[in-house]
């Protein structure tokens, strides 16, 4: 399965974005010199270089992917790939908002922080910036006809939900993004694996539909207290007190509700916290995962290389 991963983070004014087959993420912004586009660019491809941003006579500025030849984003003449060939994009807003159009003639929607939105291949996405702030954009392109992808029952129109699991998939994003980054020996099989859990759990959350509002608040009220208390034991027993209910409720509405155990969920938190103090503190190993609430470092360096895939002090080495 081929897939693509791409932050975008800036002021983004206007963007028709387009996930098509053959390797290939494109992006089309309206050039302004007073409000560049900041752009992590990154795709899984066969070329490892990484292309530049190129002006153009029409005022724009045109973002070829590496390993595929430039073509424009498709126009709005009906010249889109048959439905069921290339790619889905799955693209998930984590901070700020913009104005999202999952097609051409589609209607305008409010994507607010948390928003996941689905345009499926042959459909044209554009976003456009509605309040002048600051804008922190993922776009997944997966390739949507291998079966894998089509098990998950993706739907055949766009879709948008907002996502209980916003943490979650920031972090799996930018754990697709390290991977393509770094192109580690078998990088691209792990790539698939995170990008098919993605979209899973994305396909998951849209047939399960949207919680209850009392369901909604019980789940925030455990993620406040997990943030409070992540560098402690927490249990289910500590959630049911917090929402007032039985510890296995808690349990499976956070379960259900973020895709992730209690435990899981803590470990996420602590290894958020412990990639800033690796790159950014001058704390040792020991120390961090003291901090963290791990008795002993080897279950620290355990859990650690579990989720990113190398050991806490070649992370550490890689951001001097």
């Amino acid at each position: 399965m081929d897939w693509t991963i791409r932050r975008l983070q800036g002021k983004l004014d206007g963007m028709p974005l387009r996930a098509s087959s053959g390797n290939t993420l494109q992006a089309q912004r309206h050039a302004n010199t007073d409000n560049p586009l900041q752009a992590q660019l990154h795709a899984h491809s066969y070329n490892p270089l990484h292309a530049p941003l190129h002006a153009h006579s029409d005022n724009t500025l045109q973002a070829p992917l590496p390993g595929s030849s430039f073509e424009p984003p498709l126009a709005s003449s009906g010249t889109t790939q048959q439905a069921g060939s290339g790619m889905g994009l799955l693209l998930l807003m984590a901070y700020g908002s913009l104005a999202l159009r999952l097609d051409a003639d589609g209607t305008e929607l409010e994507l607010k922080r948390g928003d996941m939105a689905y345009a499926p291949p042959g459909s044209l996405p554009s976003v456009h910036a509605g309040s002048g702030r600051m804008q922190e954009l993922y776009l997944l392109g997966i390739e949507a006809d291998c079966a894998s992808v089509r098990e998950l029952g993706l739907p055949s129109q766009g879709a948008l939900l907002h996502t209980l699991r916003l943490d979650w998939m920031v972090g799996r994003l930018r754990t697709l993004l390290e991977e393509d980054s770094d192109r580690e020996p078998g990088y691209r099989v792990r790539g698939e694996g995170i990008a098919l859990e993605i979209a899973a759990l994305w396909s998951r959350e849209a047939h399960a539909g949207r919680p209850t509002p009392v369901a909604e608040r019980h789940l925030e009220r455990m993620k406040a207290y997990i943030q409070d208390k992540y560098r402690e034991k927490v249990t289910k027993e500590d959630l049911g007190r917090c929402i007032g209910r039985t510890p296995n409720y808690a349990a499976t509405l956070f379960r259900q509700g973020t895709g992730q155990t209690i435990s899981g969920y803590v470990h996420a938190q602590r290894m958020r916290t412990a990639v800033y103090m690796l790159s950014e503190s001058l704390l040792t190993i020991e120390e961090i995962a003291d901090y963290l609430g791990y008795g002993e470092v080897s279950y620290f360096q355990r859990i650690f290389g579990r989720t990113f895939g190398m050991p806490p002090s070649r992370y550490a080495g890689r951001s001097d």
